[in-house]
């Protein structure tokens, strides 16, 4: 059976936020736009700030 790989709640929250901020940013003008574009950014520096967490070592993030 494989082992399954540790991952951080951080970068998934960061992308999940991305992933539905994007096509709302993109519908052009209004709240869900506005809505979009906030939740984009967030995700982002969300992603940015704990990309690497230090709790998760190479190893363990299957790097090495």
């Amino acid at each position: 059976m494989a082992e399954k790989k540790k991952s951080s709640w951080k970068t998934t929250v960061g992308g999940i936020l991305m992933g539905v901020g994007t096509p709302l940013a993109a519908m052009g003008e209004g709240v869900y736009a506005t809505i979009g574009v906030a939740m984009t950014t967030l995700g982002a520096i969300l992603l940015g700030v704990s990309a690497r967490d230090s709790s998760v070592s190479s190893e363990d993030a299957g790097v090495k």
